[in-house]
């Protein structure tokens, strides 16, 4: 059970598994969005996980692996998200990981990620140097 990272409580990210299977209707292929790095990625209301807001959510359930990769993300991104609190980085609500589940609960950016606009070619195309420039700079402010 992870509750501690790099010495810090995380119990208040921590999701019960019962409501991401309620957010995401056992895991749907209705909700499916694409395969991320080490897993599925799924769609979700918060207001299903938190009974407050009505946010739209990104739940990426994450597969284990046998060079043990995935874990090392998995809590890599905990560590990384946890702290950071930035427009042009995707924010952290969550996690869960018992059971052999790891999941983790995302921000929804509904016009995707920045690797998906990038792979596709036809983007690409139109893609000015200064839109080049503008995602640099937001990518160091992020960070």
């Amino acid at each position: 059970m992870l509750l501690d990272i790099a010495g810090e409580n995380l119990d208040h990210l921590k999701f019960r598994l019962n409501y991401i299977n309620l957010a995401t209707n056992k895991f749907s292929e209705t909700l499916f969005i694409r395969f991320g790095t080490y897993g599925e990625v799924y769609k979700a209301k918060l207001s299903v996980l938190l009974e407050k807001k009505n946010d739209i959510v990104a739940i990426k359930r994450i597969y284990s692996r046998k060079n043990k990769q995935g874990e090392r993300d998995f809590i890599v991104e905990i560590e990384l998200l946890s702290k950071c609190n930035h427009p042009n980085i995707v924010s952290l609500h969550g996690f869960y990981d018992e059971e052999g589940e790891m999941i983790l609960v995302y921000e929804f950016v509904s016009n995707g990620s920045l690797d998906d606009y990038l792979e596709n070619v036809g983007n690409m195309k139109n893609f000015m140097w200064a839109k080049h420039i503008q995602i640099c700079l937001n990518i160091s402010h992020g960070l």
